[in-house]
């Protein structure tokens, strides 16, 4: 079986059981499993609108979060490449591992 089949199983089988869960500005936030996989079917469906291709790079660019883990869901979900960037790396490495991934889309958590 592929990921995306058992995220999805897994999704139908624990339903509205907690996936995630979050701490932020003290007050806590949760995803159960049909969420996530909801929410992660929809990145897939934007990155097909967006015209990106199977089997290229998707960049993502962030912190340990739900958001990060759903649109690494979502671009396996698509058949992407994903290629993790660093937090830490400068303007200069973000952009090599850009170029050389090949990225059709690039997320990032913020613009600073």
């Amino acid at each position: 079986e592929t990921i995306p089949a058992l995220f999805k199983k897994t999704a139908i089988q624990r339903g509205e059981h907690n996936a995630i869960k979050v701490m932020r500005d003290n007050k806590e936030y949760s995803w159960s499993w049909k969420q996530y996989y909801s929410e992660s079917m929809a990145f897939a469906k934007s990155l097909q609108a967006l015209g990106v291709d199977e089997r290229k790079a998707v960049n993502i660019m962030g912190f340990n979060s739900p958001e990060w883990a759903i649109s690494y869901c979502g671009s396996m979900m698509h058949n992407n490449v994903v290629s993790g960037v660093y937090t830490t790396n400068g303007e200069e490495a973000c952009l090599y591992q850009a170029e050389h991934s090949e990225a059709q889309v690039i997320v990032v958590e913020t613009l600073k």
